[in-house]
C-alpha cells in the first residue's frame, strides 16, 4: 500500500498494529467478538491520530461501519477463492479426518460437500495455522488464497476451491481503505487506488449479507463474478438448509450493486 501511495506522489509511514483477533486465540472467533476484533484496533488508531488510513482485509469488516468512519476505497481484488492446504486432496481424505477452520461459512461448505469429515477449530495468523497443520494436528486446513499469495506462500495451496461450489466470504480477496468520515482530502487522494468494478462486486456481496442480517455467527457466503458488464452474485445460507441462489444483472452503479445484493438475499429467504 505504501508503494501504491508513493506512485500517487504521497509519502507514507507504516504503523504496525496488533489486533485483539491476532492475540486472543483461546476463544472461537464468534465468542471472542467476531471479525470486528481485527478492525477495532485500527479504527482506534484512526481516532487517536496515530494513523490517517487503515488497510483491512474487507472480509473482516462488518457490513455496517461504526458512525464516524468511511470506506474510502477498495483496491483491485486478488484471488478470492479459498485454498485447500494439505498433503492430500480434499476428496481423498478418509472419514473422520480433522479439517481446521473456525469459519462457520467454511465449516458449512465442507460439511455440505464432505459430510464424513470432522471440523476442528483453528485460530491464529497464517504462520500459526500452517505450523499446526505441519505439526499433524489436522489433515488439512482452509485458508484464503489471497492471504497466502500476498505472504509469498502460494506454494502451500494444493487446490484453489471453485467459487461456484465453495462460495467465498463477502469481500474476500479485496483490501479496503478506511478513513474517518467527513474527510475530503484523503478520499480524493485515495480515489486513484479504488477499483470501481471490485467496489461494485463487494457492494453487492455486502448488501446481500446485510439484508440477511448475517454476521460472524452466520454460515453465509456471497461472491460476485463479472462477465462483461453483468454481475452474477452467488450466495448460500447454511442457516436455511444450505439454500443457494444466483442472481445476475447489468451493474453500472453502486446503487444497482446494492439492489442485486438485496434481490439475491430475498431469493435466499423465499422458501
Amino acid at each position: 500500500m505504501a508503494n501504491a501511495l508513493a506512485r500517487q506522489g504521497v509519502d507514507s509511514e507504516l504503523v504496525p498494529i496488533e489486533s485483539e483477533g491476532d492475540v486472543n486465540l483461546s476463544d472461537s472467533l464468534a465468542d471472542a467478538g467476531g471479525k470486528g476484533l481485527f478492525v477495532k484496533a485500527l479504527e482506534a488508531a484512526l481516532i487517536s491520530g496515530e494513523a490517517d488510513l487503515a488497510v483491512h482485509s474487507l472480509k473482516d469488516m462488518p457490513v455496517r461501519l461504526p458512525d464516524g468512519f468511511a470506506l474510502a476505497g477498495v483496491c483491485p481484488r486478488a484471488d478470492a477463492r479459498d485454498a485447500w492446504v494439505a498433503d492430500v486432496d480434499l476428496d481423498r481424505l478418509p472419514p473422520g479426518s480433522r479439517i481446521g477452520t473456525s469459519s462457520p461459512r467454511r465449516a458449512m461448505l465442507i460439511k455440505r460437500l464432505h459430510p464424513q469429515l470432522e471440523i476442528a477449530p483453528l485460530r491464529g495468523n497464517v504462520g500459526t495455522r500452517l505450523a499446526k497443520l505441519d505439526g499433524g494436528e489436522y489433515a488439512g486446513i482452509v485458508l484464503a488464497c489471497a492471504g497466502l499469495i500476498r505472504l509469498g506462500l502460494g506454494r502451500r495451496i494444493r487446490t484453489a476451491l471453485p467459487v461456484e461450489s465453495f462460495i467465498p466470504a463477502a469481500g474476500q480477496g479485496a483490501l479496503a481503505l478506511e478513513t474517518l468520515g467527513g474527510s475530503t482530502e484523503r478520499p480524493a487522494v485515495l480515489a486513484a487506488l479504488n477499483c470501481p468494478r471490485t467496489e461494485r462486486a463487494v457492494t453487492a456481496e455486502r448488501s446481500c449479507m446485510e439484508t440477511l442480517g448475517a454476521d460472524c455467527h452466520s454460515s453465509v457466503a456471497a461472491h460476485a463474478l463479472w462477465r462483461g458488464d453483468e454481475l452474477t452474485l452467488h450466495a448460500c445460507d447454511g442457516d436455511a438448509d444450505h439454500r443457494q441462489s444466483a442472481q445476475c444483472a447489468r451493474v453500472q452503479t453502486l446503487d444497482e450493486a446494492r439492489d442485486l445484493g438485496v434481490r439475491t438475499a430475498e431469493a435466499l429467504m423465499t422458501p
